[in-house]
């Protein structure tokens, strides 16, 4: 369905009326950015998607929950406000389709890549801050928006319906990737006894989409704004924020890329985030989270190689792909992540084998 933005802009602001352009980052939800006519003051529209989000008020909650605290704690964030509609809602339902605005940091910068162990760091130290100063927060309080989101068990069951049904036909061509599956047996126990053992293993706030993207930069000064896109915020076990850094950013190469035989650890990301991200959460992790922290890469690889697996056997319905053999490519990367990872973090870190 086609809307008119200016309609929509105004539904928010009284005097609305001016340029709108798309913002092409983000894969989810539809983005444009909105300048009045004669106001210094800019504005980030946005579109959810209600495929990937069918609770909008369960987002625009947590955030207002999330943006709250982090004023009343004085953190060194401060979040884009939520723009309510000149009717005072805070999501504008036109239609069945989902509309937010929110104010536009000026002066601010993004940037897509990790280029450097010092970005690395700084990547993870701000993820570490947004948990730290959200510590005091009931997690229950949050709304859970994507349900069994980094839930392994729950990956692995997709993972065997799909291997039962499999629908595209592609089950003879995956055998190599489900031994190395089965390989990683002691991870998987591992992960049951974080479920199991609530004492040890608590839940925290977690931002769950961290990557540098997904920060505002000074763009004078280069300094961290704030994390943004909060969307996937809900609450999370100690491995998640940094597992999903180390998966993204520690291999010399992309999840997309062909030869995943040419896949290396760069051990100086993987340092930087470790460092940057403990700086902040030494002293709120709990000794047994600390000692397992280098778990949380192979956790995150071995759930999204899962993921990219399933969704090859069940004919690429999750995933876009280029090409027929796309997600098998992935999970086949994430897959040699997972074994060069625990053989570098066997050396470095003399971690426990996760494998057998």
């Amino acid at each position: 369905m086609q809307f008119d933005l200016n309609e929509i802009v105004e539904r928010f602001l009284k005097n609305g009326k001016g340029e709108i352009i798309p913002v092409k980052t983000g894969l989810i939800n539809n983005t444009w950015k909105v300048m009045p006519n004669g106001s210094s003051q800019h504005y980030i529209l946005q579109q959810i998607n209600r495929y990937v989000f069918n609770q909008p008020s369960d987002l625009q909650h947590n955030y207002h929950l999330i943006h709250t605290e982090l004023k009343n704690t004085y953190s060194r964030f401060a979040l884009p406000s939520i723009v309510n509609t000149l009717d005072n809602r805070d999501v504008l339902n036109l239609h069945g389709e989902y509309f937010r605005l929110f104010t536009f940091l000026e002066n601010s910068l993004t940037i897509d890549k990790v280029s450097s162990p010092e970005q690395a760091y700084t990547v993870a130290n701000s993820f570490a801050i947004f948990t730290k100063d959200l510590i005091n927060i009931n997690t229950s309080r949050l709304k859970v928006v994507l349900p069994q989101f980094h839930n392994l068990n729950f990956r692995l069951q997709q993972l065997q319906a799909a291997i039962k049904e499999n629908p595209a036909k592609r089950l003879k061509d995956t055998q190599v990737l489900l031994d190395i599956i089965n390989r990683f047996e002691p991870l998987i126990r591992f992960y049951d006894s974080v479920l199991k053992n609530i004492t040890s293993f608590k839940k925290y706030v977690l931002h769950h989409d961290a990557k540098i993207s997904n920060i505002i930069f000074d763009a004078t000064t280069g300094d961290v704004k704030t994390p943004i896109d909060l969307d996937t915020t809900m609450p999370g076990y100690f491995f998640s924020d940094m597992g999903d850094m180390v998966r993204s950013v520690v291999p010399n190469m992309h999840e997309d890329h062909p030869s995943y035989s040419d896949l290396a650890i760069q051990p100086m990301m993987y340092e930087a985030i470790r460092e940057g991200y403990l700086e902040q959460m030494k002293n709120v992790f709990t000794p047994p989270e600390l000692q397992h922290i280098d778990y949380a890469g192979l956790l995150l690889a071995l759930m999204q190689g899962v993921r990219f697996l399933t969704d090859y056997l069940m004919g690429d319905i999750y995933y876009k792909v280029d090409h027929n053999e796309h997600n098998f490519q992935r999970a086949a990367n994430q897959f040699e992540l997972l074994v060069r990872l625990e053989q570098f973090l066997i050396i470095k870190y003399q971690i426990k084998a996760c494998s057998k």
